[in-house]
């Protein structure tokens, strides 16, 4: 290999790291070029990919999640669920517009690369219209930081982990968005290939579209069904002390109401006379056959 054959394939390499790398803009970092495909997000909230300047994935969600594992305190092993919420301006996006051979993709990473989610989309050919779905969602979760997952029991699980959900969710015409943004949150269970334990993710304020986007904006959309839309726990970790306090409270209420009361009871005057006022006079009631004195 000549000389300047070997400075063009080193400039070509140098040119692919580059390219690979995320752009920074006014906002924190907000695309990364990956086969021509660039991912963005704008506004916060919404995370689409587009190619030639034309937006080809679009989607919107406000997401947080509950991610279970095996953790050991005090000699107490125990399931810890950690709690968290994807930033609205994710550090990363990459993904794939649909094409001939591929389904299309889209991935947001944050915390330094310690959390990775992808959604995988499908279609279905079908006589009476195509469809789009929701055939796969992935979080990669990185549980080697013990601020992020502390007190894990074992030091083989302080690794990265990968929890999977496939299915068909939110099947849609195509052309056609898939909405819900009722104030309803819609649950998607994972399942942790390394174990039993699940991952929870609350999708809020959600719109897909993998396909057929015009003038980059969603296209009319196909709303949620009630029953998909399921109310979202929301866990107070004080709430058992504060029920305990309030039982204990009416405990001792009644208690004290009930050494009142009979130390009341004790000092009442005979009946006929509870309400009598010992500083008022009163009248003698008149007795027919009684013998009065005459004046």
């Amino acid at each position: 290999m000549t000389v300047s054959a070997l400075r063009s394939a080193c400039l070509s390499a140098l040119l692919v790291i580059v390219l690979a790398e995320p752009k920074s803009g006014k906002n924190g970092p907000v695309s990364v070029l990956l086969d021509d495909h660039k991912g963005f997000i704008e506004p916060a909230g919404n995370f689409s990919l587009s190619i030639n300047n034309h937006i080809c994935l679009k989607t919107r969600f406000v997401l947080s999640y509950d991610i279970e594992y095996f953790a050991r305190s005090n000699n107490l092993d125990y399931i810890e669920m950690k709690r968290g919420m994807m930033p609205d301006r994710p550090s990363n996006i990459t993904g794939m517009c649909m094409n001939s051979t591929d389904n299309p993709w889209i991935s947001m990473s944050w915390h330094h690369g310690a959390f990775l989610l992808n959604f995988t989309f499908s279609t279905h050919r079908h006589e009476t219209g195509d469809t789009w779905f929701l055939h796969r969602v992935e979080l990669t979760y990185n549980m080697r930081d013990p601020s992020l997952f502390p007190n894990v029991a074992h030091l083989s699980d302080r690794t990265v982990k990968h929890a999977v959900y496939t299915g068909r969710l939110f099947e849609t015409p195509v052309g056609e968005s898939y909405e819900c943004s009722g104030g309803g949150v819609t649950v998607v269970t994972l399942t942790n290939v390394d174990n039993d334990y699940e991952v929870y993710l609350y999708l809020e304020d959600m719109q897909f579209q993998p396909a057929q986007i015009f003038d980059d904006i969603f296209s009319p959309s196909k709303k949620c069904p009630a029953d998909l839309v399921a109310p979202k726990v929301v866990y107070n970790p004080h709430l058992h002390w504060i029920m305990g306090s309030f039982l204990l409270l009416m405990v001792f209420s009644c208690a004290g109401g009930y050494n009142l009361f009979g130390k009341f009871k004790g000092k009442m005057p005979p009946p006929g006379t509870f309400f009598a006022n010992p500083l008022v006079p009163t009248t003698p009631k008149y007795d027919p056959h009684a013998d009065y004195d005459e004046y």
